[in-house]
């Protein structure tokens, strides 16, 4: 169960509005159409409820949540602000929010996978969950987000159920056969054997994850548990409202930030002609409060920080093309042309004319001023103290503590220990752990040889602490 937030059931408002399909590039941004489904009433709270798996509920037990995740009872989940879209007859309902689950030992985090932003693919029969999942380890770099294929089912055996605005889909994902024994790929480092009864998760999933972290979606064993890794039955509304005009939305994402400047990916819909003109619309990003201002909307443009030109048809000079009123771009905003404690928003408008402000719109960017303007990292100091000595008889512990600047550091520490040589074997430590919130980390110490010991200690740093020299501590092993 988890650990850090009470599980609970609640209806999570959102917005169903419609995602972008693949299209055409030009002058370096892609733009992507698609068929929409706008919110309605009955649509707006279209949610995906899923365990993930009884594994995953219990064995990663520590739970915390973003993006309006709840989670009841049962350990089932809930996702809301489900959005449609359908392309060459590909359905898709993408859910937001995340859960991260946490194997924790002792105050300690060892490993945590984190699922992002669910999407439910329906494809003729075919059918699969996407999602995008990070994983950390202790003694491993961590695992960068990445959209995987988390599982798949068959359509054709799942209920669709329809209601006022929304259809209800419930299926059981596959899990027998899903990779049989001894087809695994080379790259996934499973023994001959794995997984037993070809019960898996999807082979996208497994070669995303850190190798230490694969068994826990697939069968490793013949022990009733084992049935618990399979991907648990979810039940997924999805919207179905009639196409009907949509007023204009945007969606702003932070994707890259560096000294160097940021860039962000800016989706809209809704900007359908001919309200909007012959020229289409700007997509500006400027100082927040009010777009940029000029005696012309080229010279408020030439204020910006970034900017676009999306014609409604293929124009000279235009960045790229509105399709069916709407597009996907990045935009990159130099940190010459940032400034410090200042916010930023992306701004449309009617190009050229500005006659209609119908399709004026302002939304915020979410930028990390420590990351563009970065500051010098903290000296820190790691300090050792010993909370049980070890003997030739028990183990012993210590605490390591890291402390400096205005926020805990945390981040990473190299521990190495020589215990001697007893009953035969050289007893030694050698691991790199994570610091817990408190900028604290326990380590147990093994069994030690009679006579002086020494324990020693570097914290590693990060980008806002710098790395300490290593320090160490005498210890002195009595029978």
């Amino acid at each position: 169960m988890s650990s850090l937030t009470p599980r609970r059931r609640s209806r999570l408002r959102a917005t169903v509005a419609a995602t972008a399909a693949a299209g055409v590039t030009a002058a370096g941004l892609s733009l992507v159409p698609g068929a929409f489904v706008p919110a309605n009433a009955d649509a707006a709270n279209a949610e995906l409820r899923w365990e993930i798996s009884g594994w995953f509920d219990n064995h990663l037990s520590t739970h915390s949540y973003a993006g309006g995740v709840t989670e009841d009872g049962d350990g089932v989940l809930t996702f809301g602000g489900g959005e449609r879209s359908v392309v060459d007859g590909v359905e898709q309902v993408q859910y937001d929010g995340a859960v991260t689950g946490a194997f924790e030992f002792m105050g300690t985090r060892h490993y945590s996978i984190t699922v992002k932003d669910p999407v439910v693919v329906v494809d003729g029969n075919d059918g699969a969950i996407k999602a995008t999942v990070s994983a950390t380890v202790d003694q491993a770099p961590d695992t960068a987000p990445a959209l995987v294929t988390l599982t798949t089912f068959d359509v054709s055996a799942a209920s669709r159920t329809t209601g006022a605005g929304l259809d209800t889909l419930t299926a059981t994902p596959r899990w027998a056969d899903v990779l049989p024994t001894g087809t695994a790929p080379a790259e996934l480092e499973l023994a001959a054997d794995r997984p037993l009864e070809g019960k898996s998760w999807d082979v996208s999933l497994l070669k995303h994850l850190p190798s230490s972290l694969r068994a826990h979606f697939h069968k490793t064993g013949t022990s009733a548990s084992q049935e618990t890794k399979a991907p648990a039955q979810f039940s997924a509304e999805i919207p179905t409202a009639a196409p009907a005009p949509a007023a204009p939305k945007v969606r702003v994402a932070t994707t890259a930030q560096s000294a160097a400047g940021a860039t962000v990916k800016v989706d809209g819909t809704g900007f359908v002609a001919p309200v909007t003109g012959a020229a289409g619309i700007y997509v500006v990003v400027g100082k927040a409060g009010g777009r940029p201002q000029g005696q012309s909307a080229a010279e408020g443009i030439k204020n910006s920080v970034a900017a676009a030109w999306l014609a409604n048809t293929p124009t000279p000079g235009a960045t790229g093309v509105l399709k069916d009123g709407a597009f996907s771009l990045s935009l990159n905003l130099p940190a010459a042309k940032l400034a410090k404690g200042q916010a930023y928003s992306v701004y449309t408008f009617q190009a050229h004319l500005v006659a209609d402000a119908s399709y004026d719109t302002e939304t915020r960017v979410v930028l990390d001023g420590s990351k563009i303007f970065p500051v010098k990292p903290a000296a820190t100091t790691a300090k050792i103290k010993v909370s049980k000595v070890p003997t030739t008889k028990k183990k012993g512990k210590v605490v390591i503590t890291v402390t400096g600047g205005a926020k805990k550091p945390s981040g990473k520490v190299k521990v190495t220990y020589n215990g001697g040589k007893l009953k035969g074997k050289k007893v030694k430590v050698s691991k790199t752990v994570r610091l817990g919130a408190n900028g604290t980390v326990s380590v147990t110490l093994p069994k030690s040889a009679k006579g002086k010991r020494t324990v020693k200690v570097k914290y590693l740093g990060t980008n806002t602490h710098k790395a300490t020299k290593t320090v160490s501590k005498k210890i002195n092993v009595k029978k």
